[in-house]
């Protein structure tokens, strides 16, 4: 079987170890728990060498695998959402972090593992981009996924990195030079009329510019981390 994207899966695993490597020289973290921490997502990876072979052999088709990871994170969403109006009365979930209801900017957060949903909003919007399909209906899920992310998750550095990768999208599209110009501003008009106006946005560029303020998680972490690894020095690493 023919593997072309082989060096990236391997190179995101020369990222973990030098990643665990960087924890373990600034806080003395054995390198084992920085690789231990990305288990699930190097599954993930590694996935992808009996997928493409299946896929090259015929034993399954592109169509089927689109098709299945639209499926699955369609009915997270869906269960995010119903999960989300529901939290002041039952929980049926595991969140990533914390079944606990958590406050940010005023509004109730819930630590939803959003991975799956992510691809499947892409896989959605390049069907969009290829006029495949309901252009009404794909524009309804990304619009879906956005509210999940941004009210119901806030997670800051995924709501950047998902307009900045939309917008990305937009500037590669291949189009004639006009219709391209014109959704380009469009687009870019929205996200910086949103970046302007989005507490949250605004939050994670004041954590970010201003260390030390009241949106800095950061420095948060930086010290629990410290903290931790005193921690478990004292019981020398055995429980």
């Amino acid at each position: 079987a023919h593997y072309p994207y082989k060096w990236i899966v391997l190179f995101f695993f020369v990222i973990i170890v030098i990643s665990s490597a960087m924890a373990n020289h600034f806080f003395a973290q054995p390198v084992s728990w920085g690789i231990r921490s990305h288990r699930q997502i190097v599954v993930c990876f590694l996935l992808y060498f009996p997928i493409s072979k299946a896929l090259q052999t015929g034993v399954i088709k592109k169509e089927d695998v689109i098709k299945d990871i639209i499926i699955v994170a369609t009915l997270e969403m869906l269960l995010y959402t119903i999960q989300y109006f529901l939290i002041n009365k039952v929980v049926f979930l595991h969140f990533t972090y914390s079944d606990k209801i958590e406050m940010r900017l005023g509004t109730r957060r819930l630590r939803y593992p959003i991975e799956l949903p992510i691809f499947s909003t892409f896989l959605i919007l390049n069907k969009f981009l290829n006029k495949k399909g309901n252009s009404l209906s794909k524009i309804g899920y990304i619009l879906w996924f956005a509210v999940i992310l941004i009210v119901m998750v806030q997670k800051r550095t995924q709501i950047i990195s998902f307009l900045f990768s939309v917008a990305t999208i937009f500037v590669l599209w291949k189009k004639s030079v006009g219709t391209k110009l014109l959704i380009n501003l469009l687009v870019f008009t929205v996200l910086i009329g949103f970046m302007l106006s989005s507490s949250i946005v605004q939050s994670a560029i004041e954590g970010i510019a201003n260390r030390g303020s009241r949106e800095d998680t950061l420095t948060i972490r930086e010290k629990g981390i410290e903290y931790y690894n005193d921690g478990e020095k004292k019981y020398d690493g055995n429980f």
